[in-house]
């Protein structure tokens, strides 16, 4: 599924940034996001290619990790 984030919302997130968030990038520890389930009807020849649905997170509100068996905001990590 796709998932973006916003320039707005992304200003109060400071943890939202690449060296951040990487290290969980192919590492099967499970993210959750949370934000606008919305339907994307322009998008619909990439289902299949690079996309699965044409449905997307947008915008994203709040991004977790899995850590211990207990979400964590990723605002809260180091």
């Amino acid at each position: 599924m796709i998932a973006e984030t916003t320039p707005r919302v992304r200003q109060n997130h400071p943890n939202w940034n690449v060296t951040k968030l990487t290290p969980w990038k192919g590492t099967g520890v499970p993210v959750r996001l949370s934000g606008w389930l919305m339907l994307d009807p322009e998008h619909p020849d990439a289902v299949g290619k690079y996309r699965g649905t044409i449905w997307e997170i947008h915008p994203v509100t709040k991004i977790e990790v899995q850590q211990n068996g207990t979400w964590v905001d990723s605002d809260s990590l180091q």
